[in-house]
């Protein structure tokens, strides 16, 4: 497999002419690129320098990539998702999310995901550390 840089991926630019697609429709593209294990999906639809944070961790979009390419769909088990619930209004959709997958053994879990959509690409995620979406 190649190594994944910004140069090998067309990010989703926020200065492409309108009109844009509904924000629930940019973020159903990223769930089925994420599904398909597809990075350069995922980069059509996320902005490179968009805000990724999860828990403790922050990553921008080139970083978001290459974490999807080279950490999570290389797994025996990638991790794969479903939309539970979503609430969308104007240019945000929060939704829970039940990801099953991942490292042998690892039990499935819900995640809440805020995405924030600016210009028809994804700017802003803001992911729940597992269980916390269930109120644990």
């Amino acid at each position: 497999m190649e190594p994944l840089t910004a140069a090998a991926l067309l990010f989703c630019s926020t200065a492409q002419p309108g009109p844009y697609p509904p924000a629930s429709a940019v973020v159903d593209a990223f769930v089925q690129a994420y599904n398909r294990q597809d990075a350069k999906g995922i980069a059509a639809v996320v902005s490179q320098d968009a805000v990724i944070l999860r828990g403790d961790q922050r990553l921008d979009g080139d970083e978001l990539a290459r974490n999807y390419r080279d950490n999570l769909f290389t797994m025996p088990s990638p991790y794969r998702f479903k939309v539970k619930n979503r609430l969308a209004q104007d240019n945000i959709v929060a939704e829970t999310e039940f990801y099953t997958g991942g490292e042998e053994g690892e039990p499935p879990e819900t995640i809440l995901s805020v995405y924030e959509v600016k210009g028809g690409c994804i700017v802003r995620i803001l992911a729940s550390d597992p269980g916390d979406a269930e109120g644990d």
